[in-house]
């Protein structure tokens, strides 16, 4: 496995955890995952990561993104050709 592989999923992990302990303190997991995304985003990628990881990392968000709009085109399809008006 390529070392950006092992890094993106270090990354992904990083902000699994996040989420986690925020709801493990009953505070809210996205505002927590979104303060800890500004305070590291900003500089952190140029000082930790290297060029091919923040490459890999794009990619990632790009394709979870995509994945998102597919979902909501999804249920928004169902939801205008259902039955039940």
């Amino acid at each position: 496995m390529p070392t950006y592989s092992i890094e993106v999923l270090i990354s992904l992990a990083l902000v699994t955890g996040t989420y986690m302990l925020a709801a493990k303190l009953h505070m809210s997991g996205p505002i927590a995952v979104a303060i800890a995304g500004l305070l590291i985003g900003n500089r952190g990628p140029h000082d930790a990561l290297s060029d091919e990881t923040q490459r890999g990392v794009k990619r990632t968000v790009t394709v979870i993104r995509f994945g998102q709009l597919m979902n909501d085109v999804e249920f928004d399809l169902r939801d205008t050709l259902s039955d039940d008006s």
